[in-house]
């Protein structure tokens, strides 16, 4: 935890020169921490994670709604990066 953070925190307890004194900050750092916007950074952490869709099936079994077989979908591209053995490569993945 920030030592801002913990301020924000026990502010109610003891007052903002007191804990600033303690702690060994500056209390215009406090208040510029204050109100200064959120980073890039923490706004894209944020943000909620969007799940990658599941891949598209050619062609579904008429054996009953909804159920495929095996060969008719394409296999999901977390499976082939696996099988190239490189996370950090997906262009690498073998056809």
């Amino acid at each position: 935890m920030s030592r801002y953070r913990f301020i924000v925190e026990e502010k109610a307890h003891y007052s903002v020169a007191q804990l600033c004194r303690v702690l060994q900050v500056a209390a215009s750092g406090y208040y510029a921490w204050r109100h200064r916007k959120p980073s890039r950074r923490a706004l894209t952490n944020a943000a909620p994670v969007r799940r990658a869709s599941t891949p598209t099936c050619r062609h579904a079994s008429s054996a009953s709604p909804g159920s495929v077989s095996l060969g008719s979908c394409a296999k999901p591209a977390s499976s082939a990066v696996r099988r190239a053995g490189s996370a950090e490569r997906p262009w690498l993945i073998p056809s």
